[in-house]
């Protein structure tokens, strides 16, 4: 059994990397749609 606060840690990691790839995306998306207009 883990304990519960490294489990939140783990989660909070996992978060943080979920938002940077959103991150990237949606700079890559805005980058793709400068470059279509």
């Amino acid at each position: 059994m883990k304990k519960l606060s490294e489990v939140q840690a783990v989660k909070q990691e996992k978060k943080k990397e979920d938002v940077r790839k959103v991150r990237g995306f949606v700079k890559c998306v805005k980058y793709v749609e400068k470059k279509t207009n």
